[in-house]
């Protein structure tokens, strides 16, 4: 692995918001095995995709510009103008996002060096634990030694452990502890209904991930989860396309689906258990549908 790479990139990671989660510096074997299976997959590279779709966004932009200004050249002028805007810019969405979890992975870097000093004195059984303490009494451990740290870890992650047996919790639930369900479309066998959020139909074998680092998405492969965060944007470019249990055309998942020419559906109730990985769908994203190929 490239220090290089490492030096510049290496504090990002899967759920890489929470402090507690390793980083690529951490943790190289997920990242090493990523890096393999879209080197070894066959088919168009991701550098020739991200170029084909400049090509395409930019064609669609032409031909929309003269169409326009045939209407309303005035509006044309300001499309273009916002087009340039877009175009020059909206690589940029993410800029803060990385420097918020640069900050992170400093934070989580001083955490576990103090981390490293209790284990030695055996006051917590691994340095993963200290993330199981809140600020004020990791602060706190270091004037008073007669703190029990073990039981204040365990103390502290009762709630955690308990939600962690909850396999499904519900996507919207109110004050009442009523949980709506919206009434289902009228469906033929073997399809399932969502919203679509990124355009576009494709075929490919199911390949269900609870975690980015779980296991290798092969090229073309049909990527199913809950839902995704930026730890999660490298399998995007082997995925045929993505199916999502929750979330609308505002999350992660439907903006990199956009950004990427992928299709996706959100939306499709316990999509994680719906099929078996290696089942053969299409992705029917302009219906919003799922289809069972075989």
């Amino acid at each position: 692995m490239s220090a290089h790479f490492l030096d510049s990139y290496g504090f990002r990671g899967a759920s890489e918001i929470d402090v507690a989660a390793p980083r690529y510096r951490d943790k190289l074997k997920p990242l090493v095995e990523l890096l393999l299976t879209i080197k070894n997959s066959s088919g168009e590279n991701p550098q020739e995709t991200f170029e084909r779709n400049g090509r395409e966004r930019r064609n669609a932009f032409e031909s929309l510009l003269k169409k326009i200004r045939v209407r309303d050249p005035p509006a044309a002028e300001e499309f273009a103008k916002d087009f340039l805007l877009f175009e020059m810019f909206g690589g940029y969405r993410e800029t803060h996002k990385k420097y918020f979890v640069f900050i992170v992975a400093i934070l989580r870097q001083k955490i576990l060096s103090r981390a490293e000093e209790l284990v030695a004195k055996n006051r917590l059984d691994s340095v993963e634990h200290v993330f199981d303490l809140t600020i004020e009494q990791l602060a706190a451990s270091r004037q008073s030694t007669s703190m029990d740290l073990r039981k204040l870890a365990r103390e502290n992650t009762v709630f955690l452990r308990r939600l962690a047996r909850v396999k499904k919790p519900p996507t919207v639930i109110d004050s009442r502890g009523f949980i709506p369900r919206p009434p289902a479309p009228p469906l033929r066998e073997g399809e399932y209904a969502g919203t679509g959020v990124s355009a576009g139909v494709a075929r490919g074998r199911i390949k269900v991930l609870h975690a980015p680092d779980e296991k290798n998405l092969l090229k073309g492969e049909i990527l199913v989860a809950r839902a995704t965060d930026p730890g999660w944007t490298p399998l995007f470019v082997n995925a045929g396309a993505i199916i999502l249990e929750v979330g609308g055309s505002l999350q992660h998942g439907a903006l990199v689906a956009r950004e990427y020419g992928i299709p996706c559906v959100a939306g499709i109730e316990n999509a994680t258990t719906l099929w078996p990985d290696g089942k053969l769908v299409e992705v029917d994203s302009s219906a919003g549908v799922i289809r069972a190929i075989e």
